[in-house]
């Protein structure tokens, strides 16, 4: 994805929805894009990091997108925290 791209969109490392807290370690982070590979509507890299879109919208996530994301990536820099809900949310 191209800066282009990101116009308009919002990125960060960390993001919560749907009963999961996905984060980013951004210092084991390489940018290979395998997490954009499987998952490009919530994984993008810019800058060479993997990076979470905040214009997604978590009713429609798909959480095994997500886990084949987070395998894919080689230093394990994705991590994803289903084991609890989360603050806010309604379970």
């Amino acid at each position: 994805m191209s800066g282009d791209d990101l116009e308009g969109s919002s990125l960060a490392s960390d993001r919560s929805g749907a009963g999961l807290a996905v984060h980013i370690d951004h210092g084991m982070c390489s940018g290979t894009r395998n997490c954009e590979r499987h998952y490009a509507e919530l994984f993008v890299v810019d800058g060479g990091k993997s990076w979470l879109r905040e214009d997604v919208d978590w009713t429609n996530i798909d959480v095994t997108r997500i886990q084949e994301a987070e395998s894919a990536c080689p230093w394990g820099a994705i991590e994803v925290d289903d084991s609890r809900p989360l603050e806010g949310e309604q379970t």
